[in-house]
């Protein structure tokens, strides 16, 4: 993943990186904590005799319509915006270039950052 900052013509300093789904990026959750006990079976007993919850085991990488080639996200100052498809060669593109890509840009909602 790629990563840049330029500043926009207002003076807003942007972020701006290339998000590329995968499926190493959907199988993370896959790993069935359950079995990683000692004998591959659960702690006291437990054993389940039904299908899992969570569907036949098989994984789906879900992704909005148009963007299943990755995108660009833009942020900055609580405001993020997503750009498709890729534009070749974005990493080296003048920031007047990735100002204006950023302007054209779907604009999309921040969701608030976890405080430690």
């Amino acid at each position: 993943m790629a990563h840049r900052t330029f500043v926009d013509v207002s003076g807003v300093e942007w972020q701006v990186w290339d998000v590329r789904p995968s499926w190493t990026w959907a199988e993370r959750r896959r790993t069935d904590r359950r079995m990683s006990h000692r004998n591959g079976k659960p702690p006291f007993g437990e054993e389940r005799r039904h299908a899992d919850r969570r569907g036949d085991g098989s994984r789906q990488l879900v992704v909005r319509n148009g963007y299943e080639d990755g995108w660009l996200t833009f942020e900055a100052a609580g405001q993020r915006r997503r750009l498709t498809p890729i534009p070749r060669g974005w990493e080296l593109l003048p920031e007047l270039t990735l100002a204006e890509l950023c302007r054209r840009s779907q604009e999309v909602g921040v969701r608030p950052r976890l405080v430690e």
